[in-house]
């Protein structure tokens, strides 16, 4: 019974102590080079999946997290704005409302990284034919479906075709 009584108050003891501090102050944490732009996050949401290549990401964000309010070709309240992001390969034709608010782009990235399943998919379909280039686009528009393709030029001998497949690998266009 002793046993029992003691256990029992060092339990009921232990339940008081805190795991933490909570006098401790929190610090904040700075993230250089990161800029949070909320106002253009359904645009990074719709172009931006676990297939993306690294540039094209870091185009598509940096895109997504210019502020035209702050920007030299902020002329003040209403109208449209366009905006170029370029990069070696890649280009983002953008629209922007007079809030920053992404409405349109189009987006052209060449010779990118392919996933590889859609690889597997390009060369089951086309056995014995070899990329020889490629063009990633995508077409968004706020409130509507994202077009996304890729334009892929084969070659074989002196034979070329070029096809248009979407994000999955399945063929839409036979071009040429």
């Amino acid at each position: 019974m002793k046993k029992l009584i003691i256990g029992i108050f060092f339990l009921s003891l232990a339940s008081l102590v805190y795991p933490q501090d909570p006098c401790r102050e929190s610090r904040e944490v700075v993230l250089e080079g990161v800029t949070i732009s909320p106002i253009n996050i359904d645009y990074l949401n719709k172009v931006i999946d676990n297939t993306t290549a690294k540039r094209v990401f870091d185009l598509q964000a940096q895109a997504a997290s210019f502020n035209l309010l702050n920007s030299r070709y902020f002329k003040g309240k209403g109208g449209l704005y366009w905006v170029t992001f370029k990069q070696h390969g890649g280009l983002i034709f953008t629209t922007f409302d007079d809030k920053g608010k992404i409405l349109r782009s189009n987006e052209s990235f060449k010779d990118i990284l392919f996933p590889k399943a859609i690889l597997k998919s390009i060369y089951r379909a086309h056995p014995g034919w070899t990329m020889s280039s490629n063009e990633y686009l995508v077409s968004y528009s706020h409130g509507k479906d994202v077009k996304k393709s890729y334009k892929v030029l084969l070659s074989k001998g002196n034979l070329k075709k070029r096809i248009l497949i979407n994000p999955v690998g399945d063929l839409l266009a036979l071009i040429d």
